[in-house]
């Protein structure tokens, strides 16, 4: 992890304060609608994106491999998440309960994916914190500082690993309009934000 001069993160990363954050950015119906998208049609996380533009945006850079152990590590809370999320989908398609049970049902599904994403954004902060403390005491411990990356932000560097997981899949199965696809809505989110 670099920490740049102008770096304003404080450290160790508080859960609600990136809670925070994300709630805030997520309320831009235009980044809202991105993650969406890029969620639905590429399977990259919510989170994971905010995340990355949380730690874009207080100058500190992630290197590949640590998006990828901070992705690894949510690995199981977002199987729960994608199983809930259907749950809730499908209430919201459902013609089986009356009306007023349906709002009430998909309401209180709506409200446990909320706090399932809360628990989501509390394994990735406290990934991200061991990440931190982890490089903080190989820093210390050499004198010349850790060689950087080019300098991408960690939300390119995330969803670059998306693109080459969609590359990979567009390979087998000929859905090669994904792929601009993909750059679009990226290019689209880093505008919003």
């Amino acid at each position: 992890m670099k920490l740049n001069n102008t770096s304003r993160l404080d450290i160790p990363v508080q859960t609600d304060h990136f809670w925070q954050f994300a709630v805030t950015i997520y309320a831009r119906e235009p980044v809202k609608l991105c993650c969406l998208d890029l969620q639905n049609e590429h399977d990259a996380n919510v989170n994971l994106i905010l995340l990355c533009i949380y730690l874009d945006r207080h100058n500190c850079q992630l290197s590949v491999e640590q998006i990828s152990q901070i992705q690894h590590s949510i690995e199981q809370s977002n199987v729960v998440l994608k199983k809930h999320r259907s749950k809730r989908q499908a209430l919201k398609k459902s013609k089986a309960l009356d009306q007023e049970a349906l709002i009430v049902a998909y309401q209180t599904a709506l409200s446990e994916e909320l706090e399932l994403e809360r628990e989501q954004q509390y394994i990735l902060v406290t990934c991200l914190n061991q990440i931190i403390m982890s490089d903080l005491a190989l820093e210390a411990s050499i004198k010349t500082p850790i060689s950087s990356e080019k300098s991408l932000s960690n939300t390119e560097r995330y969803l670059t690993n998306v693109l080459a997981s969609q590359i990979t899949s567009s390979i087998t199965s000929n859905e090669e309009y994904m792929i601009p696809k993909l750059q679009a809505q990226f290019e689209r989110l880093v505008e919003y934000v």
